[in-house]
């Protein structure tokens, strides 16, 4: 009788999955904030999902892979609230980063934001923390379409706030940022 040993859970496109599924059109921030809430609340963690196993005629079969529920319902709630609820892009960003550091930086909270096509090497960024970077999370982002990041505009630079290893993981010299500008 075969025996399943060490499942696993491989990492599949649950974003498109969940774009897929709105009936409503969902815009490039939509998109952005679907996959970084999928990021910051771990759904690619193998340790948030279940495998349900049951003997079968040629030994165990897997029956069910699932999100364990409590996680399933954090995504659900955030979903709800970050796409539904908050109506502008500013909202939306500022949600993320409250779900996924706690606070705003004081130097973005007086920001509006937008989309723009920057040149990868004229980011500023803390060179520290960009060597410490985790490898096999760069390496998952190497496919990555959405804006890859959040920037400080100021005085024509760029000072990355957020996104060190989907731009680690950029193989072009032009990246697709949201650019926080003070609307003072």
């Amino acid at each position: 009788m075969t025996q399943i040993e060490k499942e696993e859970i491989n990492v599949f496109d649950v974003t498109k999955t969940i774009i897929n599924n709105y009936k409503q059109k969902l815009n490039e921030i939509d998109h952005y904030c679907i996959n970084r809430i999928l990021t910051i609340l771990k759904v690619w963690d193998p340790d948030n999902w279940d495998i349900n196993v049951s003997s079968g005629y040629y030994g165990e079969e897997i029956q069910s892979v699932e999100l364990k529920y409590g996680i399933a319902a954090d995504i659900e709630d955030q979903l709800n609230k970050i796409l539904f609820d908050l109506k502008t892009t500013k909202e939306k960003i500022e949600a993320l980063l409250i779900l996924e550091y706690g606070y705003i930086l004081q130097k973005i909270q007086n920001c509006n934001y937008r989309i723009e096509t920057v040149a990868k090497n004229k980011i500023i960024f803390q060179r520290e923390h960009y060597q410490k970077l985790d490898r096999a999370a760069i390496k998952a982002y190497e496919d990555y379409s959405l804006p890859v990041g959040i920037v400080f505009e100021d005085n024509n630079t760029h000072t990355l706030i957020d996104g060190y290893h989907r731009i680690a993981a950029s193989k072009t010299d032009k990246i697709k940022v949201f650019v926080a500008q003070n609307s003072n």
